[in-house]
Parts: C-alpha cells; structure tokens; sequence
C-alpha cells in the first residue's frame, strides 16, 4: 500500500467509523451501530481474545473510532499492511530511525521533526522527497538553524507555527510580523489557530506585539479569534483597540455565552455600566451574566428543581447505555413534533434526569433545570460537598446514568475505566465491573472519594472542576509553571481566559456556575465576585 493510499484509508476509517458486557462476538454483532456499542467493542477486544478476523469484522461496525480502539484494532487484526500504519502512526521518537521510509512517512510531523537535530532533519527530508516528491515541501524551513525567515516566506507559515510545539515556537517563532503579512495570513484556514497559540500561551511576545497593528477594519475574523485579539490589546495597555475587538466579538457571535463573554469584557476595559446592564438581561446562565446580576443586585435566574412523585418509568432501564442512546435518537428524531407525552412519561424519580435533559433541550435552553436526582446517596455529604458534585454531574452528563463519551468516561459522574478501577481496588469493592459506574450509587461514591483527593492539593471549586476534568497533574502544571492567577490588571479574569486547555477553560466556568446555583438552592448562597476575589490570592489556593 502506498503513501497516498495509506493515509486515505486511515482517513476513511477515522472519519467514517439494552446492553450489558458482552462476552461474545455474536452478541456484540447484534447490537446497532452506536457509541454504546464502541464501549462494548473496546471492552471486548481489551478483556477478551478475539480472532483475527473477528477483529477485522468489528473494525466496521464502529461508529466513533479514537486512538485507543485504534491501536487495540491494530494490535488484533490480521491484515499486515492496516497493522503497519497504526503502528506507524503511533510510533515513538526512539523506534522512529529503525522503520522504513514509508512508516517515517505516516509518523512524521512538525512537532516530531524538530526534535531531531537539523543534520537528522536534512536526511529525512532527502529520503522523503525522493520517495514522495512533493509532500514534504513543508519540511524545508526547519532544516535552517534559523527558520524563521525561511518560514515566514513559505506557504506552509502558519501549519509549521501551529504545529512545531511551543517551545519551539518560543524559541525560534517568535519574531515580528509586518502588518501586511498579518493580513495576508489571515485569509488561510489556521489563521484563527495561530492567534490562538499567540495569545493563550501568552509567550510570544514579539508575535503578540505584531498582532497590535491589526484592528476590525483590517481583517475579518472568527469572533472567538476577535476576543482573543482583544485580550491581547489589553495585555499589551491598549484598552481602545481591546474594546474594538470585543465589539466586533459582540456582533458575530453567534451562541449566547459568547455574546455575554464580549460584554463582561467590554464592561472590565472600558468600565461602562450600559455593558454590564445588557449582560444582566441575559438568558444564558454562566459566570458572565451571574457576576453582571450579582454586581447590579438584579433578580437571580429562574430555577427549576421539580421533584416528582411517582418512582419509576414502566420497561424503562436508566443504566443500560443502549436504552438512554435510544431516547435520545427519538427526542432528535421528533424535535418537531409533539413530544409532552413521552417527555412526561419521563417524569419520575429515576428518569428525572431525562425529564429535565427533554425539557431544557425543547426550551432551547432557555429554561434552567438544576435538579439532584438519586439525593439519598448524598445524604451524608457536607452542603459544600453536595454542590460541588451537583455542579460537576451536572456539566458532565446532566445526569443521565448510562452517559458514555467518546473517550469511554463512563456513567453519571464520567470517570475514565483506569480511575473507576484504581478506585474500586482501593476500596476493595468485590466483583467490580465498569459497568457498575452506570450506577447512580458508584457514581456519587466514586466522584466523592476522588474529590476528597483532589481538595487535598485544592481549595476553590474552579480548580477543582480543572482537575476533575484534565486530570491534576495538568492542573500541578498550569499553576506551577504558567503565569496563571496572580495577583494584576483584570485578575483573575485572564486567567480564567488563558487556561491552557480549552475544554478544562470552559469546563471549569460552567461548572463554577453550576456550583453557585446550586449552594444556592441548598441554603448556602455564595458570591461569585467573593470567589473571583479568592481566585487572585493564589497562595490560598493550592498546596503544590
């Protein structure tokens, strides 16, 4: 297989590809195409030892692949030339040099490039070159002990800026970019990338500089790339081009939340009320409409927390995957049609979490459901600690029991299969099987003792829902090594804005807002501007 075809076909596959565990293969081939299913296969070829061509049969029933399925796949199946391109696709930089040129040709990439020294670099490229003249032209600029300038010159600028890994970008990127380049640039695709890397690695100083030659006027945008451009005028004392970005933020957005993030932003530069009333009025519930209602003591959001009576929904299983996959295939399925009956059917105890996941999403979103569904597992947990774990169920799965996410983070409480059994060895839990965190009991147990772990190196709940989410030795990192939440202008607002990763930046805000509400519906109202005010005194923070 060549080079061409090898990559269309790891293309096709990555782009096209009532349940219990099940224990053979003719059960799994029964069962409809669905992440669900994708759980199944992956617990299957992980616990089980399948045939060859078993696994090769399966490859096709898979609706989302990830690099985990991927490479178990690869390890299985039979056919040489498929195993040879995972393989290859995975390979790590010390078994780079022992593979042939077509495997470097699958693996290479920027960032893997520029760790090699440059006489490494220059015979890779001859190798590659002469098999695949042509696809490689992108390597050029990196054989240079300067390669800036050679880059900048190149049609590949910014997929080799984007790509290079940040160090590099720190140590040999950033230079100054003349305004007209800048225009030009931001006609390609990874434009909006590039501004990304600039402003949130917030280390490129020269570059940052350079972007402060663009305004409005100059170039059109995505508005998340305007708001970031924003923030960069205002790290770099230029309130007035600030303003214009995020005013341009303001009128493209599109969602809600980004429209209140361009007004909170408008408010902290230019300190204009007339932004934070607007803000106030806001439908969307999140850490920008809560602080704007809060400053201007106007009437919180309206909450919904209903409490049915009748127990359960007849033949309905709210642990079983499949059966959650299938409501939720109907309620798309019939969004404009009538759907009271069945919505209401949902309205018991154990289907709460169904009930109000129908009732938001017909709403439009517009109705704000905080409910705490399977509370008598809660009992005995401190009002602070309930919150806590209503805020991060809530933004995890809404409480649906038998969530499962592409990445195979599991149940209620979404904990990764590796957690949910370091956990259940811990606590010496006879008998465990993961299917046991589609349990609204394990999952409020499990949540609790990792929480307990991660509030022993942690005191407020933003850096909590970091952790939770990407993981604590990310958060030791951000914390530790990035220039985050410290005390300064518009602390601890950019911080929030320059969290490393996007989904623990926009994690950890919504949870947060979760977080408020629901001390508050608790009796134990906290505000948010006092945890903004906590947030900038660091050494209260963390123990790391």
């Amino acid at each position: 297989m060549g080079l061409r075809a090898t990559f269309k076909y790891l293309l096709l596959l990555l782009l096209s590809l009532n349940l219990a565990a099940s224990s053979t293969f003719k059960e799994l081939e029964a069962y409809p195409n669905s992440l669900a299913k994708d759980y199944y296969i992956y617990r299957f070829l992980s616990e089980k030892n399948p045939s060859p061509n078993e696994t090769w049969q399966l490859l096709n029933q898979i609706q989302n692949i990830n690099p985990r399925l991927l490479k178990l796949i690869g390890e299985k199946a039979e056919d040489k030339e498929f195993k040879k391109a995972v393989k290859c696709l995975y390979l790590d930089s010390k078994s780079f040099w022992n593979e042939d040129e077509e495997c470097m040709a699958i693996r290479i990439s920027p960032s893997l490039l520029v760790t090699f020294d440059i006489e490494k670099r220059e015979i890779l490229f001859k190798k590659l070159n002469k098999l695949y003249k042509g696809e490689f032209e992108w390597m050029e600029p990196l054989l240079h002990k300067e390669p800036f300038d050679k880059a900048i010159k190149s049609p590949h600028f910014l997929y080799l800026y984007v790509n290079v890994g940040q160090n590099f970008r720190k140590n040999y990127f950033d230079k100054n970019i003349d305004k007209q380049t800048l225009i030009n640039l931001s006609k390609e695709v990874e434009f909006d990338l590039f501004v990304n890397k600039v402003v949130i690695e917030n280390s490129h100083e020269n570059v940052a500089k350079s972007l402060l030659n663009l305004t409005p006027k100059d170039i059109n945008v995505m508005p998340y790339s305007a708001f970031l451009l924003g923030l960069n005028a205002l790290m770099h004392k230029n309130s007035d081009l600030a303003i214009s970005w995020f005013t341009q933020s303001l009128q493209n957005s599109y969602y809600q939340s980004e429209k209140d993030r361009a007004l909170f932003w408008l408010y902290l530069s230019s300190n204009d009320k007339s932004h934070l009333q607007k803000l106030a009025q806001s439908w969307d519930l999140n850490i920008y409409s809560i602080a704007a209602k809060e400053k201007l003591d106007e009437e919180f959001f309206e909450i919904l927390s209903p409490e049915p009576t009748k127990e359960k929904k007849s033949n309905y299983s709210v642990t079983d995957p499949y059966t959650w996959r299938e409501t939720l295939r109907f309620l798309k399925n019939n969004a404009d049609k009538n759907l009271d009956n069945f919505i209401n059917s949902l309205y018991t105890k154990e289907t709460l979490p169904h009930y109000a996941f129908a009732k938001e999403r017909l709403s439009g979103y517009k109705e704000h459901y905080f409910i705490a569904p399977y509370k008598e597992y809660l009992e005995t947990f401190s009002i602070d600690r309930k919150a806590l774990i209503l805020a991060i169920t809530k933004q995890e799965s809404r409480f649906i029991p038998a969530s499962i996410s592409t990445s195979y983070a599991l149940g209620m409480t979404q904990f990764m299969p590796f957690l949910a059994k370091h956990i259940a060895k811990e606590e010496s839990i006879k008998g465990f099987d993961l299917d046991f965190m589609f349990n609204p009991k394990y999952a409020y147990r499990f949540a609790n003792i990792h929480l307990n772990y991660l509030e022993s190196w942690l005191f407020h709940p933003i850096l909590v829902a970091y952790a939770y989410n990407g993981g604590i030795g990310f958060t030791r990192n951000m914390l530790t090594k990035e220039n985050l939440f410290k005390k300064g202008e518009y602390e601890p607002f950019l911080s929030l804005e320059l969290v490393p990763y996007p989904e623990s930046r926009e994690y950890g805000k919504k949870v947060l807002a979760n977080y408020i509400v629901y001390k508050k519906e608790l009796g134990e109202r906290v505000f948010i501007w006092d945890l903004f005010e906590t947030l900038s005194s660091p050494d209260a923070l963390h123990r790391f």
